[in-house]
């Protein structure tokens, strides 16, 4: 089951429900609340009225089906920020994605790739041709976000493992609204091109 609804985001701060809001509350009162506590346009992005879908691992909301689909829906572009890539159906998404002609980029964390279950996947991809890089800074490349198309983007807790689809308490969120995704697109190009701090993982 996905939830799609109405409601308000502030970048580093997306869950309403953790204001104690259910889906069904006032989006306008929960808007308000947002809004008015974050007044620095540099520091944040105010959306009202944005369109928001969720889905929790432990409430059977499948957030692997959710992600898949905004995958599948990709048409042009593909950029995934992920911490940790070893759940099969979500790379098969990927590279299917691949296949049809969206231009797909990976980045992931250097540790998580060291281990042998990721780096089953990233092989697969290397295998299809899709590029992807590690960062090679000392601290976490710790995003679990996917932009599809510069016009909808996913973030959560939910990283694309079988442990976060059948184990872990998780949620995906997925925003659909131009304005955050093409920011989250520019800031993924900025991490992409940057040679100091992230490099091309090669078979």
């Amino acid at each position: 089951m996905f939830i799609r609804s109405k409601g308000v985001l502030a970048l580093g701060l997306l869950f309403f429900l953790s204001a104690g809001c259910s889906s069904t509350d006032s989006f306008d009162r929960v808007s308000t609340m947002f809004t008015s506590s974050f007044s620095d346009p540099e520091q944040s992005v105010s959306i009202q009225s944005s369109n928001i879908e969720y889905a929790f691992t432990q409430k059977d909301q499948h957030p692997e089906k959710l992600l898949i689909q905004v995958i599948d829906d990709a048409q042009d572009t593909l950029d995934i920020s992920i911490y940790s890539l070893t759940e099969r159906n979500i790379t098969n998404s990927i590279i299917n994605a691949h296949q049809r002609g969206v231009k797909v980029r990976v980045i992931t964390d250097r540790s998580q790739s060291e281990g042998e279950a990721q780096a089953k996947r990233i092989h697969q991809l290397l295998d299809e041709g899709i590029k992807v890089k590690e960062n090679t800074h000392s601290g976490l490349m710790h995003h679990k976000t996917t932009i599809a198309d510069r016009s909808v983007a996913t973030t959560g807790s939910f990283n694309y493992s079988a442990a976060a689809t059948k184990y872990n308490d998780e949620v995906l969120v997925v925003i659909h609204d131009n304005v955050i995704a093409e920011y989250w697109s520019d800031v993924f190009q900025e991490m992409w091109l940057d040679q100091e701090r992230f490099a091309a993982i090669s078979l």
